[in-house]
């Protein structure tokens, strides 16, 4: 374990209610940041938040695409499992 981490929240990743402009720049954002934090070596590990209503996008294939081309370890946590119904 890390001696001191942060957590980070990324806004605009996935299903924000805005305007595609403003979505698509919050996005280039958070690519940024995070190409930044690899540069830096203080990115460690990112956790891909999925919602299970929706699955896997087009785009968390994108991210995990672009992440695994800058060799920065994943993991994909499963979010609202229990709002799904069962059949």
């Amino acid at each position: 374990m890390y001696a001191h981490a942060n957590l980070v929240d990324l806004p605009g990743y996935g299903y924000a209610k805005a305007p595609d402009k403003k979505v698509s720049k919050w996005q280039a954002n958070t690519q940024s940041f995070l190409q930044s934090r690899k540069e830096f070596g203080t990115l460690k590990k990112i956790f891909l938040l999925v919602d299970a209503r929706e699955g896997m996008t087009q785009f968390d294939r994108v991210i995990m695409d672009w992440l695994d081309e800058l060799d920065t370890p994943y993991s994909i946590v499963i979010t609202k499992s229990d709002t799904t119904s069962a059949g």
